[in-house]
């Protein structure tokens, strides 16, 4: 951000001078932007050394809490099917909206990934199929804690904090820009760095290198003890399901090993002071990974639109959305899907809607979502409890009500351009979207305007048609 307003603020200035006046004014400013550069790096050498005294202070011992469930109650075994004869129509009462856009990406401060002349090695290594080079320090690797108390990790963290980790930070940002990495994917990206850094994983220097990286990069994560183990904590924008957490000031920390079964861990409260931002699970855009041979072609029989949908499906990013924590059903429903499959489900579908009208394209994409697949919990298919990304419809046997509600959102705001929300009750999601004109139907007011029900769960249905044991429910919007 600073370094975006020095660029326009020079590009004025120089407008206006001389030549010669504009060659003095730009060593002006790149004297100024080097030191503005140094000032950041001292800035964050003194972060790291006061927080390394913070890290040698003794730990305080925390219970930790049980993962919570989405779900309060258990979903409908079977779907219920329409009544057609359906001429009453009211306004669902609304218990909360929730505008799932309200916290924009963050602008990252591009100064302090700045990469700096040092001497560095090259580190390469695999990242959901794809080989990853990034620079990193020539002493990294070449030192490791010697145990794992606080004043073990603190000595680590402000070694790691004496060599020029910026360059990783650089190519981090690299990988963002041209990837579509989110915040969970450098987590991972991270963690995968560490293991190719320090592959020895000494006294679980791993841990704390990632959680080093990410502090730096201003991610909210904590190192914590548990037995002879250390784990990384991480706080989220988004609820997180399912993982067990623990609670610091206002925070949730959740765990972010997913196979974790100590009860009691011990961390500290201090934080690094440029980690003050919470992950963001949302995919603002489409994630970019593996390489051309991780994908293959699903084929979907679609009897509502007589066709053979043939979609190519990305095989690393279906294991990362396996291993993604369970999170709000909005995080889902906004999800940009891989840019391959889209572009090939779009084009199919939108020859198949050539011509209807927006009503009569929404509830043919509605019977789409009802009939053409089979329906089964998550418990049923699973063992547990997971919510679908969009192209994960097109992969497993079966869906259920959120995933068909995810499929129903992207599709009708996509193929027909009419903004969707999503319905969630206590064991049941569905959707409503909206229309202008004369329509009919169950509708939920959202910004001033009628949202009509849309319920991929509901056989037979059409738009403004409710599930009637839901008709008196109060009901959370999420506004998409």
């Amino acid at each position: 951000m600073l370094r975006k307003v020095l660029i326009s603020l020079v590009s004025v200035v120089l407008g206006c001078l001389s030549l010669g006046a504009q060659n003095d004014f730009r060593k002006a400013f790149e004297e100024f932007t080097t030191n503005a550069v140094s000032r950041h790096a001292a800035f964050t050498d003194t972060a790291n050394a006061i927080f390394a005294k913070a890290l040698a202070d003794n730990w305080a011992r925390f219970e930790l809490s049980d993962g919570n469930q989405r779900m309060e109650k258990p979903k409908p075994e079977t779907l219920p099917v329409a009544d057609k004869a359906q001429t009453q129509f009211e306004e669902l009462p609304v218990l909360e909206t929730v505008d799932t856009l309200q916290d924009p990406s963050l602008e990252t401060d591009n100064v302090r990934w700045l990469p700096q002349k040092s001497s560095s090695k090259t580190v390469r290594f695999t990242f959901y199929d794809a080989e990853q080079v990034v620079n990193v320090p020539q002493e990294y690797g070449t030192f490791h804690p010697r145990g794992i108390t606080e004043k073990e990790v603190a000595a680590f963290w402000e070694e790691l904090s004496r060599y020029n980790y910026q360059q990783i930070l650089a190519d981090c940002t690299r990988y963002v820009e041209t990837c579509g990495y989110n915040d969970w994917a450098v987590l991972e990206w991270v963690q995968a760095l560490s293991a190719a850094i320090f592959p020895g994983n000494t006294f679980w220097e791993q841990t704390i290198f990632t959680v080093f990286l990410l502090n730096q990069m201003g991610m909210k994560t904590k190192i914590a003890r548990a037995d002879d183990r250390l784990i990384s904590l991480f706080a989220s924008r988004q609820p997180v399901f399912a993982r067990k957490f623990l609670q610091i000031d206002s925070y949730p920390f959740y765990v972010a090993e997913n196979s974790f079964s100590a009860s009691t861990v011990f961390t500290y409260k201090a934080d690094f002071a440029k980690a003050d931002r919470p992950l963001d699970l949302r995919i603002r855009r489409p994630l970019r990974l593996g390489k051309a041979d991780s994908f293959q072609t699903v084929r979907k029989d679609a009897p509502v639109f007589n066709a053979t949908l043939e979609l190519p499906v990305n095989g690393a990013l279906m294991r990362f959305y396996d291993g993604y924590p369970q999170t709000a059903v909005s995080v889902y429903a906004t999800a940009c899907p891989e840019e391959k499959f889209s572009a090939a489900i779009l084009s199919a579908l939108e020859e198949k809607i050539k011509g209807l009208s927006a009503l009569d394209a929404v509830n043919k994409i509605l019977t789409f979502a009802q009939t053409d697949f089979r329906d089964l919990t998550d418990f049923d298919q699973f063992g547990y409890e997971k919510p679908f990304f969009c192209e994960e419809n097109f992969v497993y046997n079966a869906n259920d009500c959120e995933d068909r509600a995810t499929l129903f959102a992207f599709l009708v705001h996509s193929l027909v351009g009419c903004d969707v929300v999503l319905l969630e009750y206590p064991d049941h999601i569905s959707a409503a979207v909206h229309l202008s004109g004369e329509v009919k139907g169950d509708r939920v007011r959202v910004r001033e305007r009628d949202f009509y029900v849309c319920d991929p769960s509901y056989i037979g249905a059409t738009l403004g048609m409710t599930i009637p044991q839901y008709k008196h429910q109060a009901v959370k919007v999420y506004a998409l």
